[in-house]
């Protein structure tokens, strides 16, 4: 191998090293969702329902629009879930959002079972988690928590206002 192959190779190694130490933190931080998602494709459904428990939500205290849009998981079931109950589009849901209306707003009188269906999907999904050994009850019940918590905050979020996507 001559030296500039080999350092390549030496730097490509460094680099996957680091990309694989990133993944295991990424891991370790949305409670193994990510590891979930690479080692088993049946359980990437759960990693992914897990991975919107606990990424990070935007906050209305800014008042600045969420970057996330409806990209977020979380806030893109809130949306399936408001097309469900409200019998809306979800096209006509995304222009009500960039008008600066919120879900809560949107939902009306059906946002607790908006807020519920999602909850009930999560619920089910850690559910199968515990039941597999994977996680304990205390830590599906944090988990559960902080998801009420998530799902207020989107919610109550003007999240496409001003957006022209």
């Amino acid at each position: 191998m001559t030296p500039l192959k080999a350092s390549l190779a030496s730097l490509l190694t460094r680099r996957f090293a680091a990309a694989a130490a990133l993944v295991t933190l990424a891991g370790g931080a949305a409670g193994g969702a990510a590891f979930a998602a690479i080692n088993s494709s049946a359980a990437a459904p759960v990693a992914q329902e897990l991975a919107t428990t606990t990424a990070a939500t935007p906050t209305p205290a800014t008042g600045t629009p969420a970057r996330h849009g409806l990209r977020h998981p979380l806030a893109a079931a809130l949306v399936r879930a408001t097309a469900k109950e409200t019998g809306l589009s979800a096209k006509t849901i995304r222009q009500d959002l960039r008008s600066g209306q919120t879900l809560d707003q949107i939902a009306g009188t059906k946002a607790g079972d908006v807020a519920h269906d999602v909850l009930a999907a999560i619920q089910a999904r850690l559910d199968k988690l515990v039941d597999s050994g994977k996680i304990t009850k205390a830590q599906e019940a944090a988990r559960l928590a902080k998801a009420t918590t998530r799902i207020q905050t989107v919610m109550s979020t003007k999240l496409l206002q001003g957006s022209s996507k």
